[in-house]
């Protein structure tokens, strides 16, 4: 197989929004998906897209320039022309062009003495772009050329770790460990000292992160300090250091350490904000709401800051200080898509749903390979009185699953613009196989409610309600929901098609 087919094929769908192909037996969802389809009619397609696929090649390409620079030794000596033959390399990549790939890398080999297996980094620019299975395939055709080779033992424990698989990663990184002492051992060693120390750093933060997922703080702390002695001007490092802080409890610690990360890289995130997604990660939502203020108070003119300030007061469904955020961030660069996300979810929320069609309809036309800006606009649409736009919803949700056919929001949005479309038993049987997933969020809980309560199953539909009304964050038919309820509890009510 050509070595560039699965990234350029996965380039394809990221910077054009093809639909990727999946084998395999089908299931009766996707049945459903592909049944029909030259007799729905297309959602309008955008009249012009050019500036959204330029930035979005432009977001791939500085991506995979990120990627490159991090998995090939001695970042800190590169001058211009290398980084010149990374960016070529990128946009190469992007381009699908193999000849212009491997002119640059020859030219980039002449200059680059630590140069990794090819292999690595074309993996890394797979995993890049979210193409995880082009990413592997890649990692294991690699690992068999270079099987002593430590950078493929590290690149396979970081693929482990965001797995979930901690005991294989750990073995992997000793395995990465072994080989590197072994190198070092040669008579010649095999890797020079920028690569030795490369890989040195590599596998201590390998084994932090894992050593953080298994809450062993005192490891964790122990592997850190060692980290900071090889390469005490890391950046990363010092977030390693100040998270590890953070869980062992010591914020005047932690707070130390993201300071000289902030010193070290001045426009990185706020250590307000920082510090504010660790204890939303820990489920802390008092401490959340606490660094969040912080950022606001200290940053009252930043428009990122604001941003995430304005998301934080709509996940908690406070669209009074959202829309003041938003409002702030609008009066300093203007409109954006991610502030008229926001204000369109506000206004779906309220209801407004004409509003937020707008909004919608000229985000689609903006970013139309976005799925979270797809799938708000099909569920938008599917509330419209208008037939047309119920149908265009259904085809809308419908690209959704096929190109994402194993996202639970995606199944849920299809079968939800089903049932409001009036096709009601293709969407119990789309909502039904929803229903079989582990998570429930309360969206998805309201449309089986709903259809529950269609179908005259009004305590059922209840007890599903209750808990999804009670949820924390960001719930889009939150009042629907409670109409619903009230409507259910009482013995006089009747079924309500629309929900």
């Amino acid at each position: 197989m050509d070595q560039y087919f699965l990234i350029r094929s996965w380039l394809a769908f990221v910077l054009l929004g093809c639909a990727v192909s999946h084998s395999g037996g089908q299931d009766f969802a996707n049945d459903i998906v592909d049944r029909d389809r030259p007799q729905i009619k297309q959602p309008a397609a955008p009249s012009q897209v050019p500036d959204s696929q330029a930035s979005n090649r432009a977001r791939v390409v500085a991506a995979v320039v990120k990627e490159l620079n991090e998995l090939i030794p001695g970042e800190g000596d590169r001058g211009k022309d290398h980084q010149a033959l990374l960016a070529e390399i990128a946009n190469a990549l992007v381009q699908g062009d193999s000849a212009a790939i491997d002119s640059a890398f020859t030219r980039l080999e002449a200059i680059e003495p630590s140069l990794p297996p090819k292999g690595l980094l074309l993996a890394g620019a797979n995993f890049t772009v979210s193409n995880a299975k082009g990413g592997q395939a890649l990692l294991e055709r690699t690992a068999i050329d270079y099987p002593d080779h430590p950078s493929l033992s590290l690149a396979f424990s970081r693929l482990a770790i965001s797995q979930g698989r901690l005991t294989d990663a750990l073995a992997l990184v000793e395995k990465a460990a072994s080989q590197l002492d072994a190198a070092l051992k040669q008579s010649v060693p095999s890797l020079n000292s920028i690569e030795q120390n490369h890989y040195k750093i590599q596998t201590l933060d390998a084994m932090h992160v894992i050593a953080m997922r298994q809450k062993r703080l005192d490891d964790a702390l122990a592997l850190a300090t060692q980290w900071e002695e090889l390469d005490p001007k890391n950046p990363k490092m010092m977030v390693s250091r100040a998270e590890t802080e953070f869980q062992r409890g010591d914020i005047e610690k932690c707070l130390y350490y993201l300071g000289k990360f902030r010193a070290t890289v001045p426009d990185s995130r706020p250590t307000e904000l920082v510090l504010a997604t660790w204890y939303q990660q820990q489920g802390d939502l008092v401490g959340t709401e606490e660094w969040v203020n912080k950022a606001a108070k200290n940053y009252p003119e930043n428009p990122s800051v604001q941003l995430e300030y304005g998301s934080w007061a709509l996940s908690r469904e406070d669209f009074t200080t959202a829309e003041q955020a938003i409002a702030t961030v609008e009066a300093k660069v203007g409109a954006k898509p991610n502030t008229n996300l926001m204000k369109g979810r506000i206004a779906f929320a309220k209801g407004d749903y004409p509003a937020a069609e707008k909004l919608f309809e000229v985000l689609y036309q903006q970013q139309p390979n976005s799925f979270d800006i797809s799938n708000m606009y099909a569920l938008t649409l599917a509330e419209s009185t208008d037939s047309q736009k119920k149908n265009q919803a259904v085809q809308l949700a419908r690209r959704n699953v096929q190109g994402l056919p194993d996202n639970q929001i995606a199944q849920a949005a299809f079968g939800w613009a089903l049932l409001k479309g009036g096709n009601v038993q293709d969407a119990k049987t789309v909502l039904s196989r929803v229903a079989r997933m582990p998570r429930l969020p309360p969206e998805i809980a309201y449309y089986l409610a709903v259809l529950l309560e269609q179908q005259g199953e009004g305590s059922q539909a209840k007890i599903i309600l209750e808990p999804a009304i009670e949820s924390q964050g960001m719930f889009l038919y939150r009042g629907k929901a409670k109409e619903l309820l009230k409507r259910v509890e009482s013995t006089s009510g009747s079924p309500d098609p629309n929900g």
